[in-house]
């Protein structure tokens, strides 16, 4: 999870809002792609 991984990053050098907003992106893609898994599977 390249979001995550930058998240950590962002947070490690003090640049916590990049990091908070890192984090959420990471999580909306990850949704995106449970989503798409689950749709794919119904056909």
């Amino acid at each position: 999870m390249e979001g995550v991984d930058m998240s950590a990053y962002f947070e490690s050098i003090s640049l916590k809002g990049f990091a908070q907003w890192m984090k959420v992106q990471a999580e909306e893609e990850l949704l995106h792609a449970m989503r798409k898994s689950r749709n794919h599977r119904k056909m």
